[in-house]
């Protein structure tokens, strides 16, 4: 078992989300809630985060706005 603690850079450049996303989200219940190590300082249980990683769902192969039969130009704008 991993019991390596990350702090909360180390998962921010893991799970690409911002801190605010992450500290919304273990208040929703959808990001394991770190441990407290003094008054001012946490951190994550790196085999929680690493789980909670390889329990994302998987990105189809296809989506966007192509899918509605809209395309996007060389210029960002859409096209039908």
């Amino acid at each position: 078992m991993n019991q390596a603690l990350l702090r909360i850079d180390q998962v921010m450049a893991l799970v690409g989300r911002s801190r605010t996303s992450l500290w919304r989200m273990c208040k929703l219940g959808r990001f394991p809630k770190p441990v407290q190590l003094s008054v001012r300082s946490v951190a994550w249980r790196a085999s929680e985060v690493e789980e909670w990683l390889q329990n994302l769902p998987r990105a189809h192969a296809y989506g966007g706005a192509s899918q509605a039969g809209v395309a996007m130009t060389a210029k960002g704008q859409h096209e039908e």
